[in-house]
């Protein structure tokens, strides 16, 4: 599931935007929001580190797994509850990038709670051959990467009108 390391694609949504003759408010703005979204890099490595571990050694730590894909949960809804209740400034597309945002994490948090539970659920189950395990992984894998990669473009569409319409320049992070 890790190959397209789908917790890394959750985490390359929200480009830097680069100060370029711009106005504060938009600045500010965007900080706000870059700002939440560095809240879900740390949760995310973690959980990232127990499907990565699995693909290295063939363990999984399914109690620190729970733990770690608890935390992701509750993070994300954080960060959905504060970049709603954020006040756009009075710019161009503000209300829209604010709306693009909150969509893009709750379509993440639905394939952190769809697929990635999913794939907690097949690692943490004894009974069944790692030979299928690592069928249903690359299946959930490839939907997962998909779904990232969709949820990104939008948002950074979005994102790239919003600086384009306030005069400010997007340095893309990698």
């Amino acid at each position: 599931m890790m190959h397209a390391r789908p917790a890394v694609l959750l985490l390359l949504a929200l480009a830097l935007l680069s100060l370029a003759g711009c106005g504060q408010s938009s600045v500010t703005f965007n900080n706000t929001l870059a700002a939440l979204e560095k809240k879900v890099e740390g949760p995310t490595k973690e959980l990232k580190r127990n499907f990565d571990e699995y693909w290295l050694t063939r363990k999984f730590d399914g109690a620190k797994a729970e733990k770690d894909y608890d935390a992701v949960v509750a993070v994300i809804d954080q960060v959905i509850a504060e970049a709603k209740a954020v006040k756009p400034p009075d710019v161009k597309l503000a209300r829209e990038f604010q709306d693009a945002f909150v969509t893009f994490y709750t379509e993440q948090k639905a394939v952190v709670t769809g697929e990635v539970r999913q794939a907690l659920d097949a690692l943490k189950d004894a009974a069944t051959p790692e030979a299928e395990k690592e069928g249903k992984l690359r299946a959930l894998e490839a939907g997962m990467a998909t779904k990232a990669m969709m949820s990104t473009v939008k948002l950074r569409s979005v994102q790239q009108r919003y600086a384009a319409a306030n005069e400010m320049q997007i340095s893309v992070a990698q």
